[in-house]
């Protein structure tokens, strides 16, 4: 019996022992693969210019329709402004006509030229190949959860808006005889917070609309995953949105200086002229919708940053834009090289 005891012992004994070979595998970090660090400043704004540059041939006929939408509008204003100012009073029902044409022409632009440059340019970086119109298609798979998230960030863009909105109106309504300094200072003010809230709930909001386009999230966990990335790399965002958004503002600068001296050369010599006008308006039209395939590269390359693209199994097309699974983490390979 004594020595079945002591068997038994040494036994229990050998078994809690850790295995060797598994002793020896190091454990990585917590959250080191699903939480990667943000490329360094120079390498993230190399990748957003070749992004941009690789772009702009499959989305020529885009940009081509952009460039035009923006001439005729940009034709509009110009000569509508010159009308209202010969009539010396604003016309509000032209006010109102413009502004329900405006948000009516964006709507359509929004879904067939803003938003498909996120899957084409995503499956640029995924190293596949995605014509326009697949990527317009990829955005009307996915409009009924695109259409709720923005409704979503519409409301809470707009609810703090419209609370202040009547705080302003109370306060105005209560000081009818206020003089006017008061009442613009009150109206600063009250803005002040709106300005604020905007631009934090603008950033917050920032990866909705790739995180559901792009990998199938849904209109709400599309939100809170914005959120708690932007939150997680909150700073590094910030400076790489400030890097890409500043370097391209200079660049456009730069190109507008041919609409800027048509346009300070006819002030200066006192000439209304509508060639010159049109000029003006033209080559604005074409630097800005040159300019805009850079703009959406900030965003897309920096939502690969921060979500990497998901590994995509032999013989599948790396840009089908196949969403992973509901709940299935990203065990992800990234197309950037980190320092």
């Amino acid at each position: 019996m004594g020595d079945a005891r002591a068997t038994r012992r040494r036994y229990n004994a050998r078994i809690m022992e850790p295995t060797p070979a598994l002793a020896s595998v190091p454990q990585a970090a917590p959250h080191a693969a699903a939480h990667p660090p943000l490329p360094p400043v120079g390498s993230f704004l190399t990748d957003v210019f070749s992004l941009g540059f690789r772009s702009i041939i499959p989305a020529l006929p885009a940009l081509t329709l952009l460039c035009f939408y923006r001439f005729g509008m940009g034709l509009y204003l110009a000569f509508a402004a010159d009308q209202s100012s010969a009539l010396g009073l604003p016309d509000q029902r032209a006010a109102a006509a413009h502004l329900i044409l405006t948000v009516s022409a964006y709507l359509p632009l929004l879904v067939l030229v803003y938003t498909p440059f996120l899957p084409l340019q995503d499956a640029l970086i995924r190293g596949g190949r995605k014509s326009f119109l697949d990527s317009i298609r990829h955005v009307l798979e996915r409009m009924v959860p695109f259409s709720l998230s923005s409704l979503a960030q519409v409301v809470i863009l707009m609810a703090p808006v419209v609370v202040l909105a009547f705080i302003a109106a109370a306060a105005l309504a209560s000081m009818p005889e206020a003089p006017k300094e008061v009442i613009g200072a009150t109206v600063l003010l009250l803005l002040l917070p709106v300005v604020v809230w905007v631009a934090i709930a603008c950033l917050f909001m920032l990866f909705a609309t790739p995180a559901l386009v792009l990998d199938g999230y849904g209109p709400i966990q599309s939100l809170t995953f914005s959120a708690r990335e932007v939150a997680r790399h909150f700073f590094s965002i910030i400076g790489r949105l400030f890097a890409g958004f500043g370097v391209i503002i200079v660049v456009s600068v730069f190109a507008l200086f041919p609409a800027s001296i048509i346009g300070m050369a006819a002030s200066a010599a006192g000439i209304h002229s509508a060639p010159l006008t049109i000029a003006q308006v033209f080559w604005t039209s074409v630097v800005t919708a040159v300019a805009f395939p850079f703009t959406v590269a900030v965003l897309t390359t920096l939502y690969r940053a921060v979500a990497p693209v998901p590994v995509v199994p032999a013989g599948v097309d790396a840009g089908a834009g196949n969403p992973p699974a509901v709940g299935e983490p990203h065990q992800a390979e990234t197309p950037f090289v980190f320092e």
